[in-house]
Order: C-alpha cells, then structure tokens, then sequence
C-alpha cells in the first residue's frame, strides 16, 4: 500500500519507520528540517530501533520524505493523521494542528478524483471526532464518500518500536464513509505480518481509551510512589514488597508502571491526566482519585527537593533531564521541575544527558526548551567527568552503572537515587536512595 503519514514527530516518525518495512510510506511535515533528515536515512526523534528502520526503508526506497507544501495526494490509498495535540495553559486540549491539518487534507481532496482512506491517531477527548473534525469534512463535501476512521495509538516512548509490533491491541472506529467490516478488512492491510487484538468500537470509546490508559498509568506511578514513601519511613524494604504484590497477576492486573521510581512526566501522561480533569470539572463530575493524581506527583518531586536542600550541599548534578531514560524529550519533565525548585534556592546546577543535543534538537522539543526553559539549556554539560568535577551531589535520573560505580569510588560525592533500579546491596554512606531507606 501507498502510505502518508501526517506529521513527523515521535508517534508519526515511529509509525512511518515501523510501516515501512511492508508498505511504501511518504511522511509529511511542515517542519522541513525533519523532511531532509527522513530523505538523508536519518530520524528526527530519539528512540531504541528507529535509525536502523528509517536507514533501510530509505535505502531501500520505501521511505521518504516530503515539505507539506509540496505533497500532493496522487496515488496514496491511506493518509494517517499523527499530529500533536498539546495541553493549553488550563490543561484543554489544544486542537489548532488537527484542525490546520484536517483542513490541509481537504483542500488535497477537492483537488483529486483520488479518496484515500483517512486514518487519525491524535489523542482527542470524547466528541472530538464528530464536533470538530467531521464537522469540517460535512462543511466541504456534500457527501463523505472515503473512510474516516480514528484509531488512537498506545506507543510508549522510548519503547514505541516494539509496542507496535507487538501491538497489545488494535482499536477503530469508523467516523464515516466505512463500516465495522470495512475498517476491519482495512486495518488487515495495514498491519500484515502483526498479531493483534481487534476491537471496533464506537466513535466515543476509541477517543476515550488513551485517556483511560494514560490516566490509570499516572495513577500507578503515582500509587507506587506514595506507598514507596510510607515504606521508607517505617523502613520497609519497597522492592520485595512490589515484588510480591506483583506477582499476583490475576488481581493486581500488570507490573507496567508499577515500580517505584520518580515522579512521571512527559507529553502523554501529563496532559492526558490534565485534559480528563479539566473534563470532570466541566460536566461537575466529582473524580478525586483523578484529580490528585498531579497533586500526589508533585508531592513526590517536593520530597525530593526536601531531601536534596538538608544534605546542605550547593553544586549538585543531574545525569539525565529527559522525562525518561531512551528518549531525548525533556517536555513536562519532573527533572525540570525539580531543578528550577533547586535554582530558585540558589543551588549551582549542572545536567549531563547523553541524548540531548542542543544543536539537534527540533520540532516541540526545541519550542519547550526556547519557551519554558531556556535557562536550564545554559547548565548542560557535555560529560560524564564534568559532571562529576562539578558536583558534591549527583541525582541519578537514568539508570547507567557506569556513573554508579564512578560515585561509589568518589566517596566524596552523594549519589541520590530516584530511578528505583538501585537494590539495597548498592546503598552506601554516599549511594542512597529516594525510594526506601
């Protein structure tokens, strides 16, 4: 199948790379910096796998690239809509690329006999679909003689790569134009070669399952950190419980976000969480487990700013600023919190990530760190050794044995613990932990 995928950012990069090894696909962007590096054989986002799929699918010419103002629809049979929808300043969806994009395709369509099929995967709240997007198709054709179908995503950064080929499950809804039978026979061609869970629903529950998920990931990292905290204070070893409270995989459902670690973070979750409580509040709906959730994880970064101010040490470190290891997107990071908490003390800070560069970085990636924190971009380092020069205390964001094993031979410098990897064989008088005493 011909295949254009909308919008080159982290969920679009790793469906146009993931689907290329079976289909011809053209990745659209306005952004025309991520267009050259998908024409060169190169990924604009960091992620485990990618480089390797976009390499072969431009070598192999089933992978490429084009400006949006210079795509036209010619022969694609499917066009899949991967554009962001952000969080506004009040946590409300913000909706003005779908729009933009929808009303980029349109004009596309009125200019070809050709109907693809159009396939959105932006996460949207319910009523989406119908009130805005459909409604701008109905304004322009007397009659929607294509499919339109939406069909939420469930990629995890920095594992999104095998989350789709490995696809826990498959959700559509036909919008318009199609039937159940139709996007079902449609989704097969797509995803040949793919085991998968099928479910067509209707148009509501497919908007509202990434919100289900989002939320009930936030709630569990959330959970695990508040009972992490209780554990550390009654000096409760927090692994061997989550251990066994794990390994009942009958009523405790997964082990997926169960760990204890540091607070979440991230595009997804966070607004996710924020667009679903705005939504509550909206239609009076009292949810008080929803609507703590980002209270409970702010508590979490206050506990380790406390913990950080009464070691009463000035120059401390930071081995990572990105939300999570494997990923360079710094977007709604804790570590970002934490850190203007620490530079409003007066604390001198330094931050060294391996996969942030600021020469390459683009797309929303760059707009948050030009709008949010183009200060925090001064305090980054280029190395391990700096770092570890700079610092009396380093915050282990990401897991790396090798910085471990460096602070252990520096008994000099404090090693804190958040990622929860560390077991209690690796406590030290200067190795410690966030996550139990």
């Amino acid at each position: 199948m011909n295949i254009t995928v909308m919008g080159l950012g982290y969920v679009g990069s790793v469906i146009s790379a993931c689907l290329s090894k079976t289909h011809h696909i053209t990745g659209v962007d306005i952004a025309k910096n991520k267009v050259d590096l998908i024409n060169a054989g190169k990924s604009a986002v960091v992620e485990p796998e990618i480089d390797d799929l976009i390499r072969d699918g431009h070598m192999e010419g089933r992978l490429k690239g084009i400006y949006d103002r210079d795509y036209r629809i010619d022969s694609t049979d499917v066009i899949i809509v991967c554009v962001g929808t952000p969080s506004c300043l009040f946590g409300e969806v913000d909706l003005s690329s779908l729009i933009h994009v929808t009303e980029f395709i349109i004009t596309l369509l009125k200019e070809t006999e050709k109907k693809p099929a159009v396939i959105y995967r932006s996460t949207v709240l319910p009523g989406t679909m119908k009130e805005v997007v459909l409604s701008l198709y109905n304004k322009s054709f007397s009659e929607i003689d294509f499919p339109i179908i939406y069909h939420p995503e469930f990629l995890r950064e920095s594992s999104a790569i095998k989350d789709f080929f490995e696809n826990p499950q498959v959700v559509v809804a036909p919008v318009a134009g199609i039937d159940a039978d139709g996007a079902e026979n449609l989704t097969k061609k797509i995803y040949k070669d793919i085991v998968y869970r099928f479910y067509c629903v209707n148009i509501k529950t497919a908007e509202m399952i990434k919100y289900l998920n989002n939320t009930f990931h936030a709630l569990k990292v959330a959970f695990a950190n508040e009972i992490a905290r209780i554990c550390s204070s009654e000096d409760i070893d927090t692994h061997s419980l989550f251990r066994i409270f794990m390994d009942d995989d009958k009523l405790n459902i997964s082990r997926a976000y169960l760990a204890p670690g540091f607070a979440y973070g991230g595009s997804c979750l966070t607004k996710d969480v924020k667009a679903l409580t705005l939504l509550a509040q909206q239609q009076h709906v009292d949810m008080p487990i929803v609507s703590h959730i980002e209270r409970s994880n702010d508590v979490h970064i206050h506990c380790a700013f406390q913990e950080i101010l009464e070691s009463g040490l000035n120059r401390i470190g930071f081995y990572g600023l990105s939300f999570k290891a494997d990923t360079d997107d710094f977007r709604e990071s804790a570590y970002v919190k934490l850190i203007e908490n620490l530079l409003g003390k007066g604390k001198e800070i330094r931050i060294f990530d391996e996969l942030i560069n600021l020469n390459t970085i683009m797309g929303k990636n760059q707009e948050y760190l030009v709008e949010h924190i183009p200060h925090i971009s001064k305090l980054l380092v280029g190395s391990m050794d700096e770092l570890i020069g700079h610092s009396d205390l380093i915050v282990l964001c990401h897991y790396n044995r090798k910085i471990i094993d460096r602070c252990k031979d520096e008994n000099s410098i404090i090693l804190m613990d958040t990622t929860g990897k560390l077991g209690m064989e690796d406590l030290s008088q200067n190795i410690r932990s966030l996550i139990f005493a």
